[in-house]
């Protein structure tokens, strides 16, 4: 039979929907780029073309959350695969304001408002994936 998975859907309606992932950072990052991965498909609908916007923010343990503002909005424009079937798109995230041991929160969302993204179809989110370098010597 069908398999169903629990998905973050996104519309493409114009409106903006997010979540969240939170991570913490290991001790050994190295200090350099941290990509993320997601894994999504898409629901029936014309168009080509989604984006993805990406925003980040860190704190420490101790540190005030609701005083941290998100660094500046990434985008991605993405090919659409077809109907069902899984894609995946890369990004390299802004780290500014982060360190080892503090918890990473990425924001993904769907730029439904771009004009790139002509995709008149849901969006489904399936996983994401985060890669660092590690410092070795710690």
């Amino acid at each position: 039979g069908n398999r169903r998975w629990t998905t973050v859907a996104f519309s493409g309606s114009g409106t903006t929907l997010s979540s969240s992932i939170y991570w913490r950072i290991p001790a050994n990052w190295d200090g350099g780029a941290i990509s993320l991965i997601l894994d999504w498909t898409r629901g029936s609908g014309s168009g080509t073309n989604m984006v993805w916007s990406i925003q980040t923010v860190c704190y420490a343990n101790g540190e005030d959350v609701t005083g941290t503002t998100y660094n500046t909005a990434q985008t991605s424009t993405a090919a659409a695969p077809s109907v069902a079937f899984r894609a995946e798109t890369s990004i390299s995230l802004t780290t500014t304001g982060c360190s080892a041991g503090e918890t990473l929160v990425v924001m993904p969302s769907r730029a439904s408002g771009d004009a790139a993204d002509d995709l008149a179809a849901t969006v489904h989110l399936l996983g994401a994936v985060l890669s660092y370098k590690a410092n070795l010597t710690q």
